[in-house]
């Protein structure tokens, strides 16, 4: 059954199964997110990379990602996938990028949760939030919280095995992401999780254990519960927006740093890249999220592609193009809006600029 919309899913330029009704909205988000891109591009072509390649190449990288996109509109089932598109794959540092990243994170762990909740729904959504003290040195405190974290998860591991105690032994499962702040006050590395319990963890103790664990007098900022019964599914068996609402908190952790100033931005790049961000355990173990910034695409239904060029700060419909249920093409090629045929009974989705056509 198909997901309600959700506004909170708007940072991620909307879900990939959304229809024709709600797609201007995903394209004007996903411009967005370019417009963003282009603006701290337009920073970092002004700041001093001699001896930085690494930089000349993230510059190049990033002039052009998103500069068009297609999608296929399945306008059987009332369905727009995005089918292909040119990105620079750097999601910590393009907002655009970001965004798609955090989107399939969000689709994938969305389906994992509605299972396991359909076999076991006994058991209770929290959020789970993580923090240690702020600091000066980004690397050094990434890199003390990730060690305390690991230390609590392998508690949890051996308390499953009865060498020790912990609990977070509770949690059945749980999904992370990892993420970092700076608002004047130092650098703040924390953790969101989705975490299933079988029974309700003592808050105080947990807190306990994990200024122990991280030694700097570290709390636990919020264990927060989802709901239970209708507060997690409608009578629809859709997830309800609290919980859509949670999920997002943890899968914006990319899409967040765009948030820093320009400067923090590239130093949380630098430091953080080719880092892991995002872990799992126990029931939300081994989803698999595709790499790429591309939808899953339908089968064995006709559709129309939909070229748009990201131009005057907005995304256009630049062509449209009919193929059948076996991706061959129909008709005489592409052709632009103005050029298509009168009477059509489908309609073509987003023909509108989705944003402004002022210039920057």
């Amino acid at each position: 059954m198909a997901q309600k919309e959700n506004p909170q899913l708007d940072s991620f330029a909307g879900p990939s199964s959304q229809g024709s009704s709600r797609f201007p909205d995903r394209i004007s988000n996903l411009g967005d997110r370019r417009k963003d891109t282009r603006k701290f591009l337009h920073w970092l072509r002004h700041q001093d990379t001699t001896n930085r390649p690494d930089l000349a190449k993230a510059q190049a990288k990033l002039s052009s990602c998103g500069d068009w996109l297609a999608f296929n509109h399945y306008y059987t089932v009332d369905q727009i996938r995005l089918s292909a598109c040119h990105t620079c794959d750097m999601p910590l540092l393009c907002s655009f990028c970001g965004s798609r990243r955090g989107s399939k994170y969000l689709q994938k762990y969305l389906e994992r949760f509605k299972i396991v909740m359909a076999q076991k729904p006994h058991l209770k959504p929290v959020m789970l939030t993580l923090t240690t003290k702020n600091g000066e040195d980004l690397e050094e405190r990434f890199t003390h919280f990730m060690k305390s974290l690991r230390k609590l998860l392998k508690k949890r591991r051996n308390a499953k095995k009865g060498v020790s105690r912990t609990e977070l032994e509770k949690a059945v499962g749980g999904v992370y992401s990892v993420e970092t702040t700076n608002k004047g006050k130092g650098w703040h590395v924390h953790m969101h999780a989705i975490v299933l319990l079988d029974d309700w963890i003592d808050r105080e103790e947990l807190s306990r254990e994990w200024q122990a664990i991280t030694r700097d007098g570290s709390k636990i900022l919020d264990v927060r519960r989802l709901g239970k019964g209708s507060e997690i599914f409608d009578q629809e068996g859709n997830i309800t927006p609290k919980l859509l609402e949670a999920f997002a908190e943890v899968f914006k952790y990319a899409v967040k740093f765009s948030d820093l100033d320009h400067s923090d931005r590239l130093h949380a790049w630098e430091t953080m890249r080719g880092k892991r961000l995002v872990g799992s355990w126990g029931e939300f173990w081994g989803v698999e999220v595709p790499p790429g910034s591309l939808d899953d695409l339908l089968e064995d239904l006709p559709y129309m592609q939909l070229i748009y060029r990201f131009k005057r700060n907005a995304y256009n419909l630049a062509s449209i193009r009919d193929f059948d249920d076996q991706g061959n093409p129909v008709g005489d090629g592409a052709r632009t809006w103005e050029e298509r045929p009168t009477g059509r009974t489908r309609t073509t989705p987003g023909h509108r600029p989705a944003i402004s056509d002022h210039e920057e």
